[in-house]
């Protein structure tokens, strides 16, 4: 018996030798892997600020509940439970439990708020498990949301400035090594493997103030006018930063998968319309650079319409008799721009429209951004460069229209716009400072003679100009449809903001840009000037 019991002792002491010494790492390392696990570390995703230092996109954190196959021996009852806490239906909870018969892991709440997820975890469901995750939340929500964009539920970018430095924003995911139970619950935080790296802050260019004053001011005239949508841009001419883009209707960023999905479209960039009127300033401008006209060069417009190549080109007003280049800025003349244009050089006057953007996207590099549309003088018809003076055959983005007039309001030179505060400022000389003083000098009269006189600022010299323009159908240009525009240099003496206001097809009776588009420039540039410390104008 003792020769029996002694080499059972030594079977055993052969066997610990054997477990804990000679083969102690195989069997460490496959407890190990039945409980330690690397458990993700979630980054940070980068607060996004406006030019002043709020916030207007930030990420906070909220809970996610996730289940294993153990999930599937849970009771009606706690099912029931669980329903209810997280406000699901029945039916969704039975489809949760069909995808456990393929898989190992699904989700049964995302982002939801931590004591709603501590609730749900105190009803101590088999293969329930909870993990942290961000939400991006947006305190301006629609007025600035074409903007700023949104993230979809993993947290990255889906849409505007969350699109285009989701790298910046979105960091570095980090791991840490745990141990968990039989239940696959964390019992234990052993080490960190790798440190979260949370993604970088953005401050941009946008001025939430006037934000939201834009967007409000825009919904109230889109609404009186019965209008299908509208527009603001405000850029300032020396830096190209841009201090206000808002579009109605928009979306809450917050919910996005609310609401019609075209209102998601950042229109000011991605929505493209003939300039009408607004594209005189340009033309005038090439036309004094090439020094073909000179401000008093007179023109005879009689009888208030012209024939150019089979087509007939008309003033509104009827016939204006004589007029001086400022005197067709003034009335607006299609037929005075039409004759400015046939001074010019095919070439020249093509080579200097792109020069002002037209044709071409400004370069931010913002989704969806589109170019334009400019055709090469090869494809013109006997109309075509006509027709181009005064606002039709070729068409533009809001934006790009600002860009275009930044040139104007800055001695000729053309700066690109930017989102980013402080950014790099990208330059080009487009025309003489003498030809861009002058044209603004001839936009003045827009606003103390001609039609624009609700855009007009007590206290300050605005100079800007109306534009109309036939809007375009599936077929071609649609009967009693128009797209209303009014362009603002802010104050004239010395430019420092160009405002494009754009009201499209609106139908409350009136459609003139004069009627429409300048009385928003008018209500919101009191606000601007006061937020931002525009000085009057000298007497």
């Amino acid at each position: 018996m003792g020769i029996i019991m002694a080499c059972g002792a030594l079977g055993l002491i052969a066997r610990a030798v054997d477990i804990q010494i000679v083969r102690r790492s195989f069997y460490v390392a496959q407890g190990d892997a039945r409980f330690v696990r690397g458990k993700s570390i979630v980054a940070d995703r980068g607060v996004i600020r406006d030019r002043r230092g709020l916030v207007l996109a930030i990420s906070t954190p909220v809970s996610s509940l996730w289940a294993d196959p153990a999930f599937r021996a849970t009771g009606p009852e706690q099912l029931g439970r669980l329903s209810q806490v997280l406000a699901l239906a029945p039916g969704q909870v039975d489809e949760l439990t069909g995808q456990l018969g393929r898989r190992r892991f699904a989700y049964v709440a995302r982002r939801i708020a931590p004591d709603i997820a501590a609730r749900a975890m105190a009803l101590s469901i088999p293969g329930l498990h909870i993990q942290t995750e961000y939400k991006r939340y947006y305190p301006n929500g629609r007025s600035i949301a074409h903007v700023v964009g949104n993230t979809d539920v993993d947290d990255r970018g889906q849409a505007g400035l969350e699109w285009m430095y989701d790298a910046w924003l979105r960091g570095t995911r980090g791991e840490e090594q745990v141990i968990v139970d039989g239940g696959r619950r964390i019992v234990n935080v052993t080490g960190q493997i790798k440190a979260a790296t949370p993604g970088h802050d953005l401050t941009i260019s946008i001025d939430s103030r006037l934000q939201y004053l834009a967007y409000r001011d825009l919904q109230a005239a889109v609404e009186k006018n019965q209008a299908s949508s509208g527009s603001i841009v405000i850029m300032d001419v020396h830096t190209g930063e841009v201090l206000v883009m808002t579009n109605f209707p928009s979306y809450n960023p917050n919910n996005p998968g609310l609401g019609e999905v075209s209102d998601r479209r950042n229109l000011a960039m991605t929505d493209m319309q003939e300039p009408g009127s607004t594209i005189k300033p340009l033309t005038m401008a090439i036309a004094l650079n090439e020094g073909v006209i000179t401000p008093e060069t007179t023109f005879d417009t009689s009888p208030g319409y012209m024939k150019v190549g089979g087509y007939t080109i008309r003033d509104v007003e009827g016939n204006n008799g004589v007029l001086t280049s400022t005197g067709i800025i003034t009335k607006s003349s299609n037929v005075g721009a039409a004759k400015v244009a046939a001074r010019m050089d095919d070439r020249y006057y093509y080579e200097h429209l792109r020069r002002f953007g037209l044709g071409n996207a400004t370069g931010t590099g913002f989704p969806g951004e589109a170019s334009g549309v400019l055709p090469e003088p090869a494809h013109w018809s006997a109309s075509t460069k006509s027709s181009m003076a005064y606002g039709y055959s070729l068409s533009l983005s809001a934006l790009q229209l600002a860009q275009a007039y930044s040139a104007l309001g800055n001695d000729g030179v053309l700066v690109a716009p930017t989102f980013i505060a402080n950014d790099t400022v990208r330059r080009r000389s487009v025309v003489s400072a003498d030809a861009a003083h002058h044209v603004v000098r001839m936009m003045e009269t827009v606003i103390t003679q001609g039609g624009a006189r609700a855009a007009a600022l007590p206290g300050y010299r605005v100079a800007g100009k109306t534009g109309t323009a036939r809007a375009n159908g599936p077929g071609g240009y649609r009967a009693d449809h128009y797209n209303s525009l009014f362009v603002g240099l802010l104050p004239a003496g010395n430019p420092r903001y160009v405002t494009v206001v754009i009201i499209r097809d609106p139908s409350g009776g009136k459609f003139f840009g004069g009627q429409v588009s300048a009385p928003v420039y008018g209500a919101l540039m009191p606000d601007v000037v006061r937020l931002t410390g525009v000085a009057p104008s000298e007497p």
